[in-house]
């Protein structure tokens, strides 16, 4: 199994209507998330970002975007992890195939966004031939059903809208910062050395949550913590939508869990029932093991930065 990511943030910095101060904080953040407590090496994690417009090759513009979600999907297989993240701005847009039931289209805008722009359409059908485990985050404006998946929940309130006549065979979840109709924002937050950042808010407080879980959630699982998030962030503001329902079963940033299937004709149908339980039991045991694993690794980071949590580990390992 291999891990990939493309991180993707704009600033627009030639823009005075557009300029944004938090993206490229994001995609640090990010990327040290997925390193430190995800497994992922630098190797393997492609950034994408308008700091170094004059760097054709890493410049988030239409087709570098497009391109690069190809290649990904192109070089994955069914038992690889695909991440994909998304910070800048998004727009509504006319839906031109009538596939929307408030007749707008979702779309993100890269750096050259005066000549085009990706719908959602586009985005799903960049990734229709991923044969990948792929987890989306997607902090922008109006991002709620930006890759047009199957199932969607909106945490607050908690509403699930399914489009079960759609066929889709990938396996996606999305993780987006807000309702179609609506904003995402940004803030001025805690950052490493008690200093402060630009951060956008879904994406700093998404990944403190998942930083600071003792053990290894479920998308189940983090769904229903973000919608009972105690400290009322922005994170139960978000939206998830996923491709296939099997995948909310499965770990965050893991391959899809297959449903167990009983056979026909048992043997013995206790005998089995008592066996599934120690299985689970067994599997549980080593997610939380793992964790722990995990927490000593985050420590080892950590050693000469005393009485930090993991989230501010992250946050201390952000270079400028």
């Amino acid at each position: 199994m291999v891990k990939l990511a493309l991180l993707i943030g704009l600033n627009y910095p030639n823009d005075d209507k557009l300029r944004l101060q938090s993206s490229y904080n994001d995609v640090d953040l990010v990327e040290n998330y997925l390193v430190l407590n995800e497994n992922f090496s630098h190797s393997n994690i492609v950034k994408l970002t308008d700091k170094y417009s004059q760097n054709k090759e890493l410049n988030p513009n239409f087709f570098n975007i497009i391109n690069r979600i190809k290649e990904l999907v192109d070089k994955t297989d069914k038992d690889d992890i695909l991440f994909l993240y998304f910070t800048g701005h998004g727009k509504q847009i006319k839906d031109e195939n009538k596939d929307e039931s408030d007749s707008k289209d979702e779309a993100f805008l890269p750096s050259d966004y005066k000549d085009y722009i990706i719908s959602d359409d586009l985005f799903k059908q960049a990734l229709i031939p991923c044969k990948a485990n792929v987890t989306i985050l997607y902090d922008a404006c109006h991002s709620g059903t930006a890759f047009d998946l199957k199932y969607t929940y909106t945490l607050s309130p908690f509403v699930s809208s399914n489009n079960l006549d759609m066929k889709d065979n990938n396996k996606i979840i999305c993780f987006s910062s807000s309702n179609d109709p609506n904003l995402s924002f940004s803030s001025v937050l805690p950052a490493e050395n008690r200093g402060v950042k630009w951060f956008s808010n879904f994406t700093y407080y998404f990944i403190k949550h998942l930083a600071n879980q003792n053990i290894k959630l479920t998308n189940r699982d983090l769904i229903l913590t973000m919608r009972n998030d105690p400290l009322k962030t922005c994170i139960n503001k978000g939206v998830i939508s996923f491709s296939n329902i099997k995948i909310a079963n499965s770990d965050f940033l893991d391959k899809i869990v297959e449903e167990e299937k009983i056979p026909e004709k048992p043997v013995d149908k206790k005998s089995y029932n008592t066996l599934l339980k120690i299985k689970n039991k067994l599997e549980k045991d080593v997610r939380i093991k793992n964790s722990i694993i995990q927490n000593y690794k985050n420590a080892l980071h950590q050693k000469n930065m005393p009485n930090v949590d993991n989230f501010n580990a992250i946050l201390y390992s952000i270079k400028d």
